[in-house]
This record gives structure tokens, sequence and C-alpha cells, in this order.
């Protein structure tokens, strides 16, 4: 008996060929979006593989300003505990390139072709020799400096060739958040600076324990104290956990994102595969009758259905294998790419395999359990009259009103009878389409919250250029015509309950144009003029610290602690959310800064071609004050920030796809199995006189009305994900998002379901109007 119930499982599979193809590329999907799980693991490999290549640092150090010989740096390399010294010096420096201005990070390097730490790989062209850098492969990425080998542009009023493309961890990483990287020999770059002295010390050991390290930056900050007594360091001694990487943390709140995906795609796919497995056995009850009525016993039955599950899920999980793996790397390298300019190897983690054959087959067993436990159960009498169609339409009150919709052509109230016949099955397919449509809707909300309010922070901070600096230039800026404002602001970071939070003092003629601010009010000019100790919080200062409008924080500064009264909360995401607001005078005062840091300024006009000018302007103004100083337009670290955003969402959606196919899958397989249930009945409606264009309307009817049902179901479920999906992001940056769920991509949904639904039945129609009458008429 078990030999014959497994040939009957194997026959199953090639006797429903429809049915069994679109429940394989169901399960298909949902092991493809569980390599979505090796995604961290490949990153994590790859990441640590390029720390080893490029000596990544373990101990960084950054004196003032340090003048040390070559004897000192050997005398540094021998001391206890230290596998690896460069010494560098890296600064920011104003460029010219296709007629606009914008900042540079210039990294000086010893010898490249001898590095210790932070290794300078070069991947195309030529080591720069004198008036040449080396230029990131990210700058390009980022969209922030498009010049390649042999193009030439001005740093410092100086020309300068791009020799080759050169790349370290470090440093492309940063590019996406600060400035575009450039690479040219230490030497060249301190005679061009004028500036001799060390900035920047990177050091590697061979002992990785904490106290270890600790000791290890002791003893060099001990001998550089030797060296200069005087010496101090703009920076704490900064040590690097192991198996720690930049934008680790950016790259995981990434990934918990997908997993939110994965989740819902394998959900979706067991939900699927219970209804396949529950109308295989509704098809076959009066086969079951017959397998007990010949002597067949519950564990026969039992296996030769879990059988033709694990088949299923089989067959599901080698093509899963199949698109997952190949997926999950592409979007390694990708990620890899675009993060961190890193290229990633390929990789397969067996943990990851282990789970998508556990799921793949398991889950699918498991999914067909309840309808295998309800074929043990029917009574034999009742199996062997059944017919595998309900005989109870036209009883409930929804088929009474089907019946009486007499405003909808005939052809198209028969299609919707057809989908209320089978109102369970009808039902599970919506859910799965509205799991499809919820997802794009969930993850389009997500990016609309996300890239609002990235763009409603950099125009609520106003000012089309920043000029970083620590000098009064108002008498420099005033000389530039083209500047309608230009607005100190001083900087500084303070601490409040054990953590460190930015200090932003603003002026009365602030370009922070945002005053809709969660609880409370901006500080008015009479309190910046009496220097009041007010001030308003970011929302994850006051999400972090629990902190209310009329509250008062003790807050650390550099001449002591102060008592700050909080008259307002912010909504926007400046400096993460994590800033404390205050009047320019109160934050002169409380950080002994007499300068301003920084001065946003508007220009007349707002055009990029009239910023990049005035930018230019601004930059020829100060040098001729002798104030050095970085400029900063505004227009493209906007886009840039955005551009970022829209690269993650992107991803998302990609991932979202298994998701949506599976939706899409499922009522393919609906339309499937309704028309090979009814097969006779197309057969007596093709043998009256219906033609192929009825037999259309009929089926397309059916799966217009299920794929309506699934957009209605959408809107609750997206809703429900974006919420999800905000709170995750929320949770990562200690900030409550106010989740933007806007009801115009509701009727594009509700177009693309129906257009999608309309194509996707198109091969169940084809084979209905295929039948012949006669075929159809003797099909059991």
């Amino acid at each position: 008996m078990t030999t014959t119930l497994t040939r009957k499982s194997w026959r199953e599979l090639t006797r429903r060929k429809a049915r069994t193809f679109f429940t394989v590329a169901t399960i298909a999907a949902a092991v493809t979006g569980l390599w979505v799980f090796a995604m961290p693991p490949l990153i994590d490999d790859a990441m640590n593989e390029r720390v080893e290549s490029d000596l990544l640092w373990d101990l960084r150090l950054s004196p003032n300003a340090v003048a040390l010989a070559d004897a000192d740096i050997d005398a540094i390399r021998d001391l206890p505990n230290i596998a690896g010294i460069e010494a560098r010096v890296l600064t920011n420096s104003p460029a010219f390139y296709q007629g606009r201005q914008l900042q540079v990070l210039m990294v000086g390097v010893d010898d490249f072709s001898d590095q210790e730490v932070n290794v300078v790989h070069l991947s195309e062209g030529e080591i720069p020799g004198p008036g040449q850098v080396l230029t990131d492969p990210q700058n390009a990425r980022s969209g922030r400096l498009e010049a390649g080998i042999g193009d030439d542009f001005a740093i410092g009023g100086q020309p300068v060739v791009v020799s080759g493309i050169g790349t370290t961890l470090q440093w492309s990483a940063t590019v996406d958040d600060d400035d575009p990287v450039l690479y040219l020999q230490l030497d060249r770059l301190q005679d061009a600076i004028e500036y001799q002295a060390i900035s920047w010390i990177d050091l590697r050991v061979d002992d990785h324990s904490p106290a270890a390290m600790a000791a290890a930056g002791d003893t060099v900050r001990d001998y550089l104290a030797g060296v200069d007594p005087e010496l101090t360091y703009w920076e704490a001694l900064q040590i690097r956990e192991p198996g720690d990487w930049p934008e680790k943390e950016q790259v995981a709140n990434v990934v918990q994102l997908m997993y939110i995906i994965a989740g819902l795609g394998l959900i979706s796919a067991l939900f699927m595969v219970a209804t396949t497995m529950n109308t295989v056995v509704r098809e076959q009850t009066r086969e079951i009758g017959v397998i007990k009525a010949v002597g067949g016993t519950k564990r026969a039955i039992v296996r030769s259905y879990l059988t033709t599950a694990a088949l299923l899920g089989g067959l599901g999980t080698v093509v899963g294998l199949a698109a997952g793996i190949p997926l999950s790397n592409l979007l390694v390298g990708f990620t890899g790419r675009q993060f961190s300019g890193i290229e990633a190897g390929f990789g397969i983690p067996l943990w990851v395999l282990a789970l998508s054959v556990f799921v793949g087959i398991g889950g699918t067993m498991l999914a067909a359990l309840p309808a295998i436990r309800r074929a043990t159960r029917v009574p034999v009498r009742e199996a062997l009259v059944d017919h595998g169609l309900g005989g109870t339409f036209g009883t409930s009150a929804i088929d009474t009103a089907l019946r009486r919709s007499s405003f909808l052509p005939r052809l198209s109230r028969l299609g919707i009878r057809n989908a209320a016949r089978r109102k369970g099955r009808s039902v599970s397919t919506a859910l799965q389409i509205g799991f499809a449509v919820g997802t794009f809707l969930g993850f389009l909300a997500l990016g609309i919250t996300v890239m609002d309010l990235s763009a409603s922070t950099f125009d609520g901070e106003g000012g089309d250029i920043i000029v970083w600096l620590q000098a009064d230039a108002s008498d420099a800026l005033a000389a530039v015509p083209e500047i309608d404002v230009a607005s100190p602001v001083v900087y500084g970071g303070v601490g409040i309950g054990g953590d460190t939070y930015q200090l932003q003092g603003q002026g009365p003629g602030s370009t922070y144009f945002h005053r809709d601010l969660k609880d409370g009010r901006w500080f008015t000019e009479a309190e910046e003029a009496q220097a009041e100790r007010v001030g308003v919080v970011g929302p994850a200062l006051a999400k972090v610290e629990g902190v209310k409008v009329g509250d008062t924080i003790d807050v650390e500064t550099t001449i002591g602690l102060a008592t700050i009264e909080v008259i307002g909360i912010d909504t926007l995401m400046v400096d993460d959310g994590k800033v404390l607001f205050m009047p320019l005078s109160t934050a002169i005062e409380l950080t002994e800064d007499e300068v301003p840091e920084a001065y946003f300024i508007v220009a007349d006009n707002n055009e990029q071609a009239f910023v990049d000018r005035t930018a230019t302007k601004i930059g020829g103004a100060l040098r001729s004050a002798r104030i050095g100083a970085d400029i900063e337009t505004r227009y493209i670290e906007r886009e840039a920030e955005l551009s970022q955003n829209r690269l993650i969402l992107g991803i998302l959606i990609i991932l979202g796809f298994p998701v949506i196919a599976i939706g899409m899958i499922g009522l393919v397989n609906t339309m499937t199995m309704n028309v090979i249930e009814r097969t006779r009945e197309i057969g007596i409606m093709r043998s009256i006189g219906a033609r192929a264009r009825h037999i259309r309307k009929m089926i397309r009817a059916e799966a217009l009305l299920v794929a309506l049902l699934g957009w209605l179901a959408a809107i609750p479920l997206g809703y429900g994900i974006a919420r999800v999906l905000v709170e995750l992001l929320s949770s990562s940056f200690d900030v409550a998002f106010a989740t933007r769920f806007p009801m115009w991509p509701l009727p594009i949904a509700l177009v693309a379901t129906l257009l999608i639904a309309a194509l996707v039945v198109l091969l169940p129609v084809r084979r209905a109007v295929r039948l012949r009458p006669g075929v159809a008429l003797r099909y059991e």
C-alpha cells in the first residue's frame, strides 16, 4: 500500500501540471526570500576580508599638531603591542571642478608602495606624482565628484590631474556622509598646505584585548608627550573593536528591514501552500473514500499526502536555492559597492542553506497538516458521494445579493458567482494579493516617510551654502553682493545623562526656517539678546532622555554644569535628532567660543548655477581676508542624501518582489483550479452557443473581483506594514518618526493590481477557451 500511495503522490504532481508549477513557484519564491538572511554573514565576511587586506586601524590618535621624524615613527613602531603605524595629514580643501566649488578631503600617504595601516589600494591608473591625485570610486557613485583618470581641476588654487583610482575601506565608507576623498603623496600635501605637522596617527596592534589596546594607546601618548610636552588632541583616543567596520550599523539597519520582507514572503507562501493542499484534499475526497473502503489506513493516507507535500517542497526548494543563492550574492556585492566600495566574493552560508531546506520542505509539510487532518477524518460514505464541489451556493446573503445584481452584465455576474462558489479559496487568494500589494504600499510609505523627513530636514535648516570656519567672517561675507542672509552658527558638544549630544547656537537671523515643532516654541529675539538658558531639543534627544516641554535638564559644557529649560521639541532629524538648539549668545557663553564655526548662507537666487557662482565668490572673498574655510553647496549634499535613501528603498523593493510574486502566483493558481473544476461547465456553455470571448469575460470578471478584494485588503495591511517598518527605523535611530501613508498611491496600486490580474489570468483563460466541448463534457 505504501508503494502504491507513493506512486499516487508522483502521479498527483504530473496530473495537475499547472497547479504543481504554481505551487512550486510559490515555495521557490519563499525560499528565494529566505536568502536575505545570508546577506549579513556574507557582508560581514567580505568586510572582514577587506579589513585584513586594508590593514584597518585598531587605535587612532588625533594630535592637534605634532612634528614626527622618521626616527620617531620607527620608535613608535617598536613600542609594545604595536604592529604597524601610519602618520598622515588629513585636511579639507576647496576644489573647483567643472565651474563649481566643492570641499574635498585630502589624505596624505607617505609611501604608496609600503603602507602599514589603512592601505590605499591602486585599482586603476598610476600612483600620483607631482600635481596628481587618486580619486576614490565612491566619489563618483555618490555624485559628489565625478572626475575620472585624466581629468583636471583645481585644489586650493593649484591645478591637479587625476592619475588613478584608489580606495581604502576607512575613507571610502565616509564619502556618502562627508566630502569626496582624494589621495596624494604626504610630502606634497604638506608642502601645498604649508603644514608639516601630523594630524592623524593610525595604529595596528597584536593583542586586541581591551586592556592591551588601551595600554598601547597610553604608551604611544606618553611617547608623543616626550616629543612635544604641550601636545593636545582634537579628539579622544579611538579604539576599534574587533569585528567592527565602517558603516556596519547602517548596513545592519537596512538588513533588519530585509528580514521583515523575508518573513512576509514566508507567511504568504505557507498560507498559499496550505490553501493548495486543502484544494488537493478537497478534490480527492472521493479517492480518499475509495482508499478507506478498500482498507487504507489513516497512516497510509497521511503518508501519501505528506509525500506529495514533501515532493512539492523539495522541487520548490531546489528552484528557490537556484534563484536565492545568486540573488543574495548579487545584492551583497551591490550593497558593498554602494555603502563601502568593496567587492564581495561569492559565498553560501551553510546555516542559511539548512534553513532553506527545512522551511522549503518541512514548512510545506507543516502547512499541509490541516488539510491532511481533514482527509483522515472524512467519513467513507460522505467521501464516496462527494463530487469535489460545494452545493451550498445561493444560501447565503452574499449569494442572494449577487443573484440580484442585475446592473452588471450577465457574464460578469456569472464570473462573480463563480468566485463566490469557492469563498474560502477566493478570500485566501485575495489575502495573498493583499500581502503583495500591502508590501508595496508599506515600503512605499516607508520611503516617503524617510525621504520627506530628509528633505524637510535639509529645507528646514535652510541656506544654500554653508561656510565652515573658525573666524568672524561677517565683514568678508558682507562684501559679496549675491548673499541675502549670512547666519552665524556655533557648534559644540554637550553631555546629558551620560550621553553626548550636539549643541547648536542659532542667532536671531537664523536660516532655520522650520518652526513646526512637535511641542512648545522656538526661542525669541529677547531670549537671544539676554543669553537666556533655554533650548529646543531634537526628537531623538527628547525620546532617549525622556524630556518634555517645561522640564529642566542639566547639561555638561566646557565651563561646567548648566541648567537649561526645555521650551520646545523639534520634529526634524538634524544630526539624527540628537541636538540641542540654543540662542547664539547662550551657546557662545557655554562653549566660550568667541567666533562661529559656520555661516549658513542664503543666496539671492537658489538656482544651482547662481549658487555655484556665489560659493566661488565667497571663497575668493575669504581668501582675500586670509580666512581659511570649507564651503559646502547644500543642493549637492541634499541630492546625495536623498540618492542614498532612494538606493536603500530600491534594494528593499527589489527584495519585496518575491512577496509580490507569491500573491500573483496565488491568483493564477486559483484561476487555473477554477477552470479545471469547471471544465464540464465550460463544455456545456460552449455546447449551447457560448463563444471564446464569453468565456474570457466570465473568467476575467472573476479574477478582477478577487484582485479588487486583494487591493481592499492591502490598504489596512499596507498601513500596518508601514507602521512596523517605521517603528523599526525609529528604534534604530532612537526617535519617533511620524508614519506618512499618503492616499495618492492607492488608485495607482488599484490600477496596477487590476492590470496585473488581467495579465496573469491569460494562461488559465487560454486553457479555458481551447477546451473542445466534447472533451470537456467527458471530463471527470
